[in-house]
């Protein structure tokens, strides 16, 4: 085996459970999950209102260079989402308007990157959902090996081929493969409960009492004088 794994299997999370958790915003889903495999508020979306959701392909590029990102694109299926290490990379663009071009004909859902891209208004006119950390015009280059479906860190959250990308306009969410059916369980429990909940509110219910605050309160004043 090289050091630089290149691995085109992979085994995705089963298509249900995504199409189910497509329909259900990301802060629901970190709800469900505790907040765990919540990637950091850096990462936002090029175009206000994008989604994403689909199955990881990931990339983990030595810093500065994209080699790993071309190959990735050609083990691609479609509907996955990318999702690219750049290693930390300072002021250095991950992709740009050719490489999306390619993503999107190969029918790729959308891409996460940690870390920047550039042409911008480009990507924009194509319609391709990309999050990222912003954007700078200095290209990276195609010279160092890097990995292709590997574990990687994106936004501060181990990502591993396969699992489930979900994003929207509060951030994104990470559900890991071997979670994934236990994961939407917690999810459509989660969306019933808030949707009680907010048909209470609407109905003039107080959350202060829906919260039993009174007595928790007093239960956390007794504690403290433990």
């Amino acid at each position: 085996m090289s050091m630089f794994e290149v691995n085109e299997k992979v085994d995705r999370t089963d298509p249900k459970i995504i199409k189910a958790l497509a329909g259900i915003p990301v802060a629901n889903i970190s709800d469900a999950m505790a907040n765990l495999h919540t990637m950091d508020s850096g990462l936002k979306a090029l175009v206000t209102g994008d989604k994403v959701c689909g199955p990881a392909i990931t990339v983990s590029n030595l810093a500065g260079d994209i080699w790993a990102t071309l190959k990735t694109l050609a083990t691609a299926q479609p509907g996955d989402i990318m999702v690219i290490d750049s290693m930390g990379a300072p002021d250095t663009a991950q992709l740009g308007e050719i490489i999306v071009s390619e993503a999107k004909r190969r029918g790729i859902a959308g891409m996460v990157i940690d870390g920047l891209i550039r042409d911008s208004s480009g990507i924009r006119d194509m319609g391709f959902p990309i999050f990222s950390r912003g954007s700078v015009a200095r290209v990276a280059g195609a010279n160092k090996l890097g990995e292709v479906n590997v574990p990687v860190s994106c936004g501060g959250i181990v990502v591993l081929p396969g699992d489930v990308i979900a994003g929207d306009e509060d951030g994104l969410v990470v559900v890991p493969q071997r979670k994934a059916e236990i994961v939407l369980k917690a999810v459509l429990a989660t969306a019933a409960y808030e949707e009680e909940l907010i048909a209470k509110v609407a109905g003039g219910t107080n959350l202060v009492d829906i919260a039993n605050w009174d007595e928790k309160n007093q239960e956390m004043i007794e504690a403290s004088r433990r």
